[in-house]
């Protein structure tokens, strides 16, 4: 453990770019040999990076909110969000609008954005309130996180 908060200081003092350090710490985790772990070793390290995915998911939906507003994708030519994606990353058509849709949830309301940031609503809520809102056929207005959390839930549930 103290060796992992020596090398995440080394990583802060350096002044790197946050995604630059994601990738070294994730270089460091695939280079792991986990053939002696024990059972709880794996599981914990099971819950830690489904944990930091879920981060990384809410991170991108933020982004991806904000990237899609600025229209950011139309400098180099592409005619829509989704061809962006799909034409840049390894992100089909359909994977594509389904992001963007999650994303323009939490960019349209500003305590989405805020309560996925603060991980008080994970990425599969607002997915699951950018799913309402489509078979609804409106934007519903949310406000607070608490009212993000009650429509993700109910989302969620059986029709």
């Amino acid at each position: 453990m103290f060796d992992m908060l020596n090398r995440a200081e080394h990583l802060q003092d350096e002044g790197l770019d946050p995604a630059l350090k994601t990738r070294i710490a994730l270089a460091e985790l695939a280079g792991q040999d986990r053939d002696h772990w024990s059972g709880l070793g794996l599981s914990e390290r099971v819950a830690e990076l489904v944990e930091l995915r879920e981060r990384l998911d809410a991170e991108l939906l933020r982004l991806l909110g904000r990237w899609d507003r600025s229209r950011a994708w139309e400098l180099d030519g592409s005619l829509s969000a989704p061809a962006w994606l799909s034409h840049h990353t390894a992100t089909s058509q359909r994977e594509a609008r389904r992001l963007l849709k999650t994303a323009g949830v939490a960019d349209r309301h500003d305590d989405i954005g805020h309560a996925l940031a603060d991980g008080a609503v994970t990425s599969g809520h607002v997915e699951a309130i950018a799913r309402v809102t489509s078979v609804s056929g409106h934007h519903l207005i949310l406000t607070g996180s608490d009212n993000a959390r009650r429509c993700a839930g109910a989302a969620h549930s059986p029709k």
